[in-house]
């Protein structure tokens, strides 16, 4: 999972092949992985997790 501009969420199953959920238009700038939750945060401390890495 990778995140950037405008609420773009990068999901990988594999590490090759990517695709890209947009959610609505936060500057998203870090993600990480822990409890088997994945956690986006952005600009104005906007924070989305996700278990699955599809939804947020």
């Amino acid at each position: 999972m990778a995140v950037g501009q405008y609420g773009q969420i990068f999901v990988s199953p594999d590490g090759e092949n990517w695709g890209n959920i947009s959610i609505e238009a936060y500057w998203l700038s870090s993600v990480a992985f822990g409890n088997n939750m994945f956690v986006a945060v952005g600009a104005d401390g906007h924070i989305f997790t996700s278990d699955n890495a599809k939804d947020c």
